[in-house]
């Protein structure tokens, strides 16, 4: 446990190291134009992470209205000729909505890291210029230790993110069997038009 405060120290630390590096103007004359495409590409990174993130985050707002308007229509599945196989394949089509809203929270929480990354690596960029071409000196194992850091975390959240995609492909095709099963026993077939 003694190792807790050492790493939070630390950890605040390298965010205080990073947070200190100052942006580089790309016109500046005394970077060659390799530094400027290199800057600028880390700047692009940054922009796409962005782009990716706010993508992520609109995406997981349409998937949590369409998982409320779907238990709605799920509602219909209970009632009927077939109500034994409705009841199933509405739990399974509930229990597949649920599992593709947490796949898009987890993908936002990965776009959130990979965005630290790329602000962090832009950083990495300009700290390292700045360096090489002599206009500013910065610490730079902080930075890269960092980067490191942020690149395990994205890796991490990979990892989850398989794991419940491996899940979440497991509960649609569990959902669409009993959804079958639920229709070949005389069930309403057209339950679920509405789809995103």
């Amino acid at each position: 446990m003694r190792l807790m405060p050492a790493l939070v120290l630390g950890l605040a630390v390298i965010g205080c190291a990073t947070a200190e590096v100052q942006r580089l103007d790309l016109r500046d004359p005394r970077l060659p134009v390799e530094a400027r495409r290199w800057l600028a590409d880390a700047e692009d990174e940054v922009a796409i992470a962005w782009a990716r993130m706010d993508d992520s985050r609109a995406t997981l707002a349409r998937l949590e209205e369409y998982r409320e308007q779907q238990l709605g229509r799920l509602e219909q599945l209970r009632t009927g000729p077939a109500k034994a196989e409705g009841e199933a394949a509405a739990r399974a089509l509930g229990s597949y909505a649920d599992a593709r809203v947490r796949l898009g929270e987890l993908e936002l929480e990965s776009f959130k890291i990979e965005l630290e990354l790329a602000r962090t690596r832009l950083n990495q960029a300009r700290a390292e210029t700045a360096v090489r071409y002599d206009l500013k000196i910065y610490e730079l194992q902080p930075i890269i230790s960092e980067v490191e850091l942020l690149r395990n975390e994205v890796a991490d959240s990979e990892r989850r993110m398989e794991e419940v995609r491996t899940q979440f492909e497991e509960k649609a095709a569990m959902a669409w069997k009993a959804y079958s099963q639920y229709v070949s026993k005389g069930g309403t077939s057209n339950a679920l038009w509405s789809a995103p």
